[in-house]
């Protein structure tokens, strides 16, 4: 497979189950790396960049949104997580 996104670009992975969206989206967030291949962002093979680096360039949003731990505010506010907070608060 290969499939280029312009700079600023958006991707909708369409398909039935067991076509492959899952694998191309765990390839593209180095959840791990591909056997054969390769995977580049920006010209760049992946595996040069660190996992954190290449994961804050990527954004996902799915189709069915879980509900996450907390609060509502706090599940419609999420950001970025700070260094300082380790845990959820209980």
């Amino acid at each position: 497979m290969s499939f280029q996104v312009p700079p600023h670009g958006h991707v909708a992975l369409i398909g039935s189950s067991g076509a492959g969206k899952s694998t191309v989206f765990a390839l593209a967030e180095r959840f791990y790396d591909p056997d054969a291949g390769r995977v580049l962002f920006d010209g760049r093979d992946v595996r040069a960049v660190s996992r954190a680096e290449h994961r804050s360039r990527i954004g996902l949003v799915e189709q069915h949104s879980p509900v996450l731990y907390g609060p509502l505010r706090e599940n419609c506010c999420t950001r970025r997580p700070t260094r300082a907070r380790t845990s959820w608060p209980g």
